[in-house]
């Protein structure tokens, strides 16, 4: 029977910057003309960190990487996945949405895009390929989803999701032959396999913005590039630069139902309290929020 027990993820939110201040004086489209959000995905060993980081140089964005370096669980996930599927993937769930935040502060603040080495959204890429392999449980993963829920309930979409077509096998030939890392060593080809059924799904729902439920659905720019050899990130640089739709969206708070300052009051209610209470079948213990 699955038991659940109450955990709190303790975020420090002291000095965060709300993603809204000083914006009161004139409309977000206005002053935040360069505020972007660019998400990087693919599977494992994609290439993702590299082309982010060369296209943070070209475009001038900050760029937030997953905090992977850091994950307490990862090893033992890959040396027995039933047993830390859920409490690992609610960990990362809880790590990227921390690094979705800190990466629209920033932007919002500087009025500059950012790039973001993977993201909050495609965490459930993760969380469903684990349930679809009896990694979790139908109850546990309907704890994650509803902890996904609260999460993404209020912030906005990326402007761009683009996503490194990599075959699984040359992933898997890219991990044993490039990255090297140990932990990864036991990955096999179907599990890669298994990701990359799942982020079809996931791009299928990025193309209309309506992966939580209070969102209007609208286009959402999608670009999926062939990466199963490697390209030239000047030839991604053109297709943003190209790409008037993005040039011209701006970052959507969901703020149109709102008076300016009544919805910073909202975010900050929501967001920058100190505790976020959830449930799971396990304590988590997280590490606290840098604000860059």
């Amino acid at each position: 029977m699955f038991k659940l027990n109450l955990f709190t993820l303790n975020i420090n939110f002291k000095n965060m910057v709300s993603p809204i201040k000083n914006v009161q004086q004139q409309p977000p489209k206005q002053q935040h003309n360069r505020s972007k959000i660019i998400i990087m995905e693919g599977n494992i060993s994609a290439g993702k960190t590299y082309l982010s980081q060369k296209l943070g140089e070209h475009l001038g964005y900050k760029v937030f990487f997953e905090p992977t370096t850091t994950n307490p669980y990862l090893s033992e996930f890959y040396k027995d996945p039933t047993k830390y599927a859920l409490v690992m993937q609610l960990w990362l769930l809880n790590q990227r949405y921390n690094t979705y935040l800190n990466a629209l502060s920033y932007s919002l603040k500087h009025n500059n895009g950012v790039i973001l080495d993977r993201s909050v959204y495609s965490d459930w890429v993760f969380a469903e390929n684990c349930r679809v392999e009896g990694l979790i449980s139908k109850d546990g993963f309907q704890e994650y989803l509803n902890a996904r829920e609260k999460l993404l309930s209020d912030i906005p979409l990326p402007n761009m999701t683009i996503y490194l077509d990599v075959s699984p096998q040359e992933c898997l030939k890219r991990i044993q032959t490039i990255r090297k890392r140990e932990c990864e060593q036991s990955i096999t080809l179907e599990y890669l396999q298994g990701l990359d059924l799942c982020y079809n799904k996931f791009l299928d729902d990025m193309m209309i913005k309506n992966i939580s439920s209070n969102k209007q659905p609208q286009q959402q720019q999608v670009l999926r590039v062939d990466w199963n050899q490697f390209g030239n990130p000047f030839s991604i640089v053109d297709s943003i630069k190209l790409n008037q739709s993005f040039l011209s969206d701006n970052i959507d708070l969901p703020h149109l139902n709102y008076d300016l300052i009544e919805y910073e009051n909202m975010v900050e209610s929501k967001y920058f309290k100190n505790e976020f209470v959830c449930s799971s079948n396990a304590n988590i213990k997280t590490n606290t929020f840098n604000n860059n």
